[in-house]
């Protein structure tokens, strides 16, 4: 992508002559080699949730702590964010999975640690 993007991004680059300089830069060689690789492309997130979901249970063990240790207050535009922090705290003060109202809100089975 260091290679591909600068050449894609060049106005000064005709689109004819684009794809010809890519082989030339990167080498047909190299190219195949990442065909044959089995490339697959980053999910359209570029592997942000999937590396949030292999941190999750590991973070779930501090939000009690943390959010008993720090008095969050919100400025404008934050309600959001806000109603979020309350729903963790509920989470906590009831030791399991519930959602507010009593629905299930998509939090994992097991308290929230």
């Amino acid at each position: 992508m260091d290679v591909i993007l600068p050449v894609l991004a060049d106005p000064s680059i005709p689109d004819e002559e684009a794809g010809g300089l890519l082989r030339s830069s990167i080498g047909m060689n190299k190219l195949r080699e990442v065909v044959s690789g089995g490339w697959r492309p980053l999910p359209r997130d570029h592997g942000r949730l999937s590396a949030m979901d292999s941190s999750y249970s590991y973070l779930r063990q501090f939000t009690p702590d943390v959010l008993s240790a720090i008095d969050f207050q919100g400025g404008p535009g934050t309600a959001g964010l806000m109603e979020a922090v309350a729903v963790l705290k509920e989470l906590n003060r009831l030791g399991g999975p519930q959602g507010p109202s009593g629905r299930s809100g998509g939090v994992r089975a097991g308290p929230v640690r």
